[in-house]
Parts: C-alpha cells; structure tokens; sequence
C-alpha cells in the first residue's frame, strides 16, 4: 500500500499545469503520509452529474475536451491513468481538472494488473490480456456516453454481466439515445472498440468535430 502512495506521488509530481490536479508537496510523520494536493472547490464530476442526471452536449463536450487534454498530457510521458470515470475528475470555476493517480503508471512495457472500476474496465483487462495506454482510450469514451446519457453504456446490476458486455462489445452491441448528436456517437464509437489498436488517440480526439464545435481552450 505504502509503495502503491508513493508511486502516484511520483507519477504526479511529473504534471505542474494543465487539466491535471498539481500537487505541491509529500511529507510524512511518524503514523502518516501526506500528499499536499491544489484546491479544487467544484467537488467531482460524479457529483454534477447526478445533480443534473445527464450533461447537455456543449457542456459535456467542453469537459471532455479538458480531459482528452489532460490524458494526452499523461501519455505523451508514457503514462497510464487506468481508473478514470468521474468520481476522479474535480470541477471548479467551469473547468475540470484529472486526479487520484493510486492506479497510475508508466507504460514503458505491457502491464498485467487489474485494476480500474467495474463499468469503466477495458475488455483486454476484463479478458486477462495484457494491455497498453490504450486501456485509458476506452475510459475516455465511455465517461463521454455517461456524461450525455447519465449512466455508462454496459451498466448492469450484475457485475459479471457487466463484465460479459464489455468483453463482447462490437458496433451493434452499444446503443445510443435518440439525443446523442451525430458527433457524439461517432466520437464515443471511436473509442469504445474492441480492438486496443482500432481506437482513437487523444490527439485525434482533439481535432473531432464533437470536442472542437464546442471548444472553449
């Protein structure tokens, strides 16, 4: 547990502007550690979305745009979130911010471990594959349908069959709302494939004219 702390400090100290949450400072005394993290006063994504039970497009689109800057941030250092969804995204003052790293790593070889959050999981860790950055593609496309939906796209009260899902996910198997934009679901589409190698990458995501119709950067 304690190695797993400082790794995400580690991993965090990296990143000093941008969409990601800065952290000022580690210290410890004889019974804790302590992570000096900036204040974010908008509290998290998760809780803005169950006030407004889904987002409207230009709002979800602008939040995303942030995020796809700030996992683009992660990966050009060769670095894996693999837990994002919105309880670890903090609002404030209309902007949104990435944090709690303790699943962050760097990504210099293919990893093994299962880690993440059930309806967030890629199908390459649901399946027991080894996997890549890839891995944080797929939680960005589906904390996009969330966001414009107000649930993700494999949820299920069963977490197997959640799993069952995910591992068999083609084009056919996802169904978007009848108020999902074009731009929406072809952007969600291009992230939330199967194959890690057939997904979108951050910088593509950028130029998509469902996050630049909206942009505000």
């Amino acid at each position: 547990m304690v190695e797993q702390f400082v790794l995400e400090a580690k991993v965090q100290s990296y990143f000093e502007k941008g969409w990601l949450v800065r952290q000022f400072g580690l210290f410890e005394d004889c019974e804790h550690i302590y992570l000096l993290l900036e204040y974010l006063e908008g509290g998290t994504l998760y809780a803005e979305l169950k006030r407004q039970g889904r987002l409207p497009q230009q709002q979800a689109a602008v939040r995303m745009g942030m995020l796809c800057q700030a996992v683009k941030a992660l990966h050009d250092q060769g670095v894996a979130h693999r837990d994002i969804k919105p309880e670890n995204v903090m609002v404030t003052h209309g902007t949104c911010k990435l944090g709690d790293f303790g699943w962050a790593t760097r990504c210099d070889q293919r990893r093994m471990t299962y880690c993440g959050t059930t309806d967030y999981v890629a199908p390459e860790i649901v399946q027991g594959l080894d996997y890549d950055l890839a891995v944080d593609l797929w939680c960005i496309g589906v904390l996009a349908y969330e966001l414009l939906a107000g649930k993700p796209p494999f949820y299920h009260i069963s977490r197997q069959e959640t799993f069952r899902k995910i591992a068999n996910v083609d084009a056919a198997s996802v169904t978007y709302p009848s108020h999902f934009s074009p731009e929406s679901v072809e952007f969600i589409a291009a992230l939330i494939r199967k194959n890690p190698a057939e997904r979108m990458s951050m910088d593509e995501a950028l130029r998509h004219p469902f996050i630049t119709k909206h942009q505000l950067l």
